[in-house]
């Protein structure tokens, strides 16, 4: 996305013509947000959520080995179908 905004040939015209520069600007906002939240979809929730929650709810719980296990296991190529 960001090459298609800066580093196409496209990009050449952004000084020539408004519409152009407008739109390379217009994808690289619509678009972004939502490949920064598949990148780390918790994150911004995270940061949502009050800290005297998270230190006492929800850090426990992330520390706890069954839940560490789980994690590590949704995150194992093998479990998402990934194939060498």
């Amino acid at each position: 996305m960001i090459w298609i905004a800066l580093g196409s040939p496209l990009a050449a015209f952004d000084e020539e013509l408004l519409t152009v520069h407008y739109d390379s600007a217009r994808a690289a906002d619509d678009l972004a947000p939502p490949l920064i939240l598949l990148g780390a979809p918790i994150m911004p929730f995270l940061h949502g959520l009050p800290r005297r929650f998270m230190q006492s709810a929800l850090f426990p719980l992330l520390r706890w080995a069954p839940a560490q296990w789980l994690g590590a296991s949704f995150l194992n190529p093998r479990f998402v179908g990934w194939r060498p």
